[in-house]
């Protein structure tokens, strides 16, 4: 996802967008940031978001730069390079407070083990959402191989959709969105270790550097890549058919790994999608070695064998679903051109709240949480009362979209109205003329959009 840069205020002057990205004000906006690091001037972002969305004045190496404050992300609109999501709006959660933690430079880090290095335990693969059991007792909720994968969504941003996406998520473009979100992933307090030096991608380049490394370091390999087409006959029992055979000539189902009666058991949505056409995603904990055919010189073509294996149904435009409502919901949502976001379940067993999915262009309120009332299981004592704090608390509203399986399965409630659109007209780059050069005294300017490389960017995608 493309994130936007909004207009800044710092202490009570703004800088426009259109200043913060034009090269030809560079020098006058880092003149204007080191006074107001050197001064420890208040900033604030001025998009659209709810909160005070405070920025703080950094310096970096070579140059000056805005950061947002710790926890603050959520304040900012879901458009914005400062966004990031709330954990209590998803099921991340579940995880507790010191699983994952949300770093300045806009990814996260990982404070449990995800079975990568051959002497440690493998990753379970996990369970469909629909089929995990309501716990006996309260306790956090441990990694899985699913979990993991929709970290990589969640960090990508790929469960976020604008209409103005229609047609731009092609399938090595979705690639390097997620090997750039996978690179976010710490896996270790110095930040030396990431996720995406052992994730393999389908249609990725870095592919064969990244299988070398992991046979010479003998760790495993996160391999992410939709299943290929279903044909009659086909299954995962011994081999693992990949949208992607560029860089594994065969990838094996361990025989001490997870069996296909478990996969069945534990994935029977995705397999039924994979069967009538859908795109399903596979994430596969594997172990990479070279194949090498008789007579047949080098060791160019490589093999591995699949440990644990998850599985996730995704729409044409990579947004994941659980279920067949939810599935509807979004393409209803992308027939009408609306802007959303899929909160992911990760590993949060059914007691766990959070919305099916959060529009952003209501014209009531900033955030429209939307809920699936769901058909089966029992509806504990006072849990009305809970779901109205947590939409209350959470959102700022009293009343949400609803649509209740139990009492109207066919019947889809009418969307809420949409943000009437304002009337385009160009933003001053700045408040003022601006002289040839500009001095501190006298005029506001503004910033150029963060490197990727910046480590309080905020940028995801």
């Amino acid at each position: 996802m493309t994130a936007k840069m909004y207009s800044v205020s710092i202490d009570g002057r703004n800088y426009s967008a259109a200043f913060q990205t034009e090269s030809q004000y560079s020098a006058a906006w880092e003149k204007v940031l080191s006074q107001a690091h050197e001064n420890k001037l208040s900033a604030r972002c001025c998009c659209m978001g709810r909160g005070q969305k405070l920025l703080a004045p950094k310096k970096y190496a070579a140059r000056f730069g805005l950061a947002r404050y710790g926890q603050s992300g959520p304040e900012h609109a879901a458009d914005c390079v400062y966004h990031s999501w709330s954990h209590d709006r998803s099921g991340m959660q579940a995880y507790g407070k010191d699983a994952i933690e949300d770093m300045e430079s806009g990814g996260v880090r990982l404070n449990r083990p995800v079975g990568l290095p051959l002497t440690d335990a493998p990753l379970q693969s996990g369970r469909e959402p629909a089929l995990r059991p309501v716990p006996t007792d309260v306790r956090d909720a441990g990694f899985s191989l699913y979990g993991v994968l929709q970290l990589v969504w969640h960090v990508a941003q790929m469960n976020v959709w604008h209409p103005k996406m229609e047609g731009t998520r092609k399938p090595r473009l979705v690639s390097h969105f997620l090997d750039k979100a996978a690179s976010k992933i710490r896996l270790d307090r110095s930040g030396r270790e990431c996720l995406g030096q052992h994730t393999v991608l389908a249609w990725s380049r870095n592919n064969l550097r990244k299988i070398e490394a992991a046979v010479e370091g003998r760790s495993r390999i996160l391999l992410i890549s939709p299943l290929a087409r279903w044909k009659e006959g086909m299954d995962l029992s011994e081999a693992l058919p990949l949208a992607d055979r560029q860089v594994f000539s065969k990838i094996w189902m361990s025989r001490q790994g997870q069996s296909w009666e478990r996969t069945q058991e534990d994935f029977p949505y995705a397999l039924e999608a994979w069967r009538r056409g859908d795109c399903v995603m596979a994430a596969v904990l594997a172990h990479p070695y070279p194949f090498k055919r008789n007579n047949e010189k080098g060791n160019d073509s490589w093999s591995c064998q699949a440990v644990s294996l998850a599985l996730m149904p995704v729409t044409d435009d990579w947004i994941p679903y659980a279920n067949d409502a939810e599935r509807m919901l979004l393409a209803k949502l992308r027939q009408e051109g609306r802007s959303f976001t899929r909160p992911l379940a990760f590993d949060a067993d059914p007691t766990v709240l959070f919305p099916t999915m959060i529009l952003h262009d209501c014209e009531e309120t900033a955030l429209m949480p939307m809920e699936i009332v769901k058909t089966a299981g029992p509806i504990p004592h006072g849990y009305a009362n809970f779901r109205q704090r947590y939409f209350s608390n959470g959102f700022g509203v009293e009343n949400w979209w609803t649509w209740n399986l139990r009492s109207s399965a066919q019947d889809m409630p009418e969307f809420p109205p949409r943000r009437r659109k304002k009337s385009m007209q160009a933003e001053p780059v700045l408040e003022e003329q601006a002289p040839a050069e500009p001095s501190m005294a006298g005029i506001p300017i503004a910033t150029t959009i963060p490197a990727a490389a910046d480590p309080y960017s905020g940028v995801f995608i």
